[in-house]
C-alpha cells in the first residue's frame, strides 16, 4: 500500500470514527416538546427561553395567560456535540386549575396539541415554578397519565422547574430532600428534572443542557417519540388531508413547463429549501384544518374522562360525565375502534351505563389513585 492509499484510508477511518461519535447526539434531527404546567409557573416563559425567542405571550397574571394551545418552531444552529441543525417544536397548552374553560373548550385544545406534534411528542415538560408546588401539581400528573397514557409519564415526561433563580446558593438536589411529595412526583415521572432561570433567558447553556437530557430520554425509548392510538390517528389524518390539498393545488396549477424544470436544477439548493418550508407550511394548514379537527377531537372527546379535565383544567362536571372508561377500554386500545361516528355513538352510551353505576363510588376511587 502507498502513502496515498494509506492516508485515503486514515481518512476514511477517521470519518468513521466521527460517525460513530456523533450516532448519539445526531439520532434525533427534529424534536418535539409540549409544555404543560399550572397558570402562573412560568410555562409560556420557559417556551420563550427554550426557542430563545419570543413566541408565546408571558406575563404575571392570576389567571391563565395562554387561553388556546400554540406552536412555536425555530432551527437551531447547535454546536459542540448536539447536532449542526435541529428542527425544535414546541407546543404550549393552556395553563391549567383555572382557565375558565369550558370541557368542549378543553377537548379542542387538546386535539390542537396531539394534531400539531403528531404522530408524537418527544417529551412533555411539566412545568412546576421552584417554591410553588401544591396538591393541584400531584393532580395534574394523573391528570397527564389519563388524558395521554402512563407511558407518556413514566418514559416522556420530564419536570422543568422555573424560578431557579429562587434557589439562591441551595443546589436542586438540596431542595428537593425537603419535599417527598415533590420528589415523589419526580420519581413517577422517570427521575428526571431539569431547573430553568427564564430572567437568564440568554444562557444558551441551560437550554442546551435540557435539550441534551430529553434527548438522552429519547434515545432510551426504543420508538424515540411518544406515540399511540390516538396520535397515529391524527398522522394519518393529516396525510390525508395533504394529499387532497396536494391535488386540488396541482390541478389549479397544472403541470410544469419544461423551462421552470431547468431553472429549478439550476437553483437546487435553494429550491429544496423552498420545498421543505412549503412542505411545512402544508402539513401545519392540514393540522389544523376543520376535517382534521373535527376528527382528531371526537377521539380525544371519547377518550379522555372527566376525570382527567377536571384534574387538569378545573372545569365542573357532573358526577355521570366524569366516570371513568371501564376496564378493558383503555384509551391506547380503544381509540382504534372509534373512528366513525357510529362506534363513537355506541361508545358514548355504553360509557353512559357504565357510569349510571359508578357515581356514588367515585370519589373514594379517585383517593385511592392520588
Amino acid at each position: 500500500m502507498n502513502m496515498g492509499d494509506k492516508k485515503l484510508k486514515r481518512k476514511l477511518i477517521s470519518r468513521e470514527d466521527k460517525k460513530k461519535d456523533d450516532s448519539k447526539t445526531r439520532s434525533v434531527t427534529d424534536l418535539r416538546l409540549v409544555l404543560i404546567g399550572r397558570t402562573g409557573s412560568g410555562k409560556s416563559a420557559s417556551g420563550n427561553t427554550i426557542l430563545r425567542k419570543k413566541q408565546f405571550l408571558s406575563k404575571t397574571s392570576a389567571r391563565s395567560v395562554t387561553q388556546t394551545c400554540e406552536m412555536g418552531c425555530v432551527d437551531l444552529v447547535e454546536e459542540d456535540e448536539l447536532v449542526s441543525r435541529k428542527r425544535l417544536t414546541v407546543v404550549d397548552m393552556p395553563g391549567f386549575g383555572d382557565t375558565h374553560l369550558s370541557r368542549e373548550q378543553i377537548h379542542t385544545e387538546i386535539a390542537k396539541c396531539v394534531s400539531l406534534t403528531a404522530p408524537g411528542p418527544h417529551a412533555f415538560l411539566f412545568v412546576v415554578q421552584i417554591g410553588r408546588f401544591t396538591e393541584s401539581e400531584r393532580q395534574a400528573v394523573s391528570g397527564l397519565e389519563q388524558i395521554f397514557g402512563e407511558g407518556a409519564v413514566r418514559q416522556h415526561t420530564v419536570v422543568l422547574f422555573t424560578r431557579g433563580d429562587d434557589l439562591d446558593e441551595m443546589s436542586i438536589d438540596e431542595y428537593l430532600r425537603e419535599n417527598d411529595e415533590l420528589k415523589a412526583v419526580i420519581e413517577r415521572c422517570g427521575g428526571r428534572y431539569h431547573v430553568l432561570n427564564n430572567k437568564d433567558s440568554r444562557n444558551s447553556a441551560q437550554v442546551k443542557e435540557l435539550l441534551m437530557k430529553v434527548e438522552k430520554m429519547v434515545e432510551h425509548n426504543n420508538e424515540g417519540f411518544y406515540t399511540n392510538t390516538m396520535f397515529k390517528e391524527a398522522e394519518a389524518a393529516i396525510r390525508e388531508e395533504q394529499k387532497r390539498m396536494l391535488r386540488e393545488r396541482e390541478e389549479a396549477e397544472g403541470k410544469k413547463q419544461k423551462g421552470n424544470s431547468r431553472m429549478d436544477e439550476q437553483n437546487g439548493g435553494k429550491k429544496q429549501k423552498c420545498d421543505r418550508e412549503e412542505s411545512r407550511e402544508m402539513r401545519m394548514e392540514a393540522a389544523l384544518s376543520t376535517k382534521v379537527l373535527e376528527r382528531v377531537k371526537n377521539l380525544v372527546a371519547v377518550g379522555v374522562t372527566g376525570v382527567a379535565v377536571g384534574l387538569m383544567f378545573g372545569v365542573a362536571i357532573g358526577a355521570a360525565a366524569v366516570a371513568p372508561l371501564p376496564p378493558g377500554l383503555l384509551v391506547d386500545n380503544f381509540v382504534g375502534y372509534l373512528t366513525s361516528t357510529t362506534h363513537i355513538l355506541n361508545a358514548a352510551a355504553e360509557i353512559g351505563r357504565v357510569a349510571a353505576g359508578i357515581g356514588g363510588g367515585l370519589a373514594g376511587r379517585l383517593q385511592g389513585q392520588l
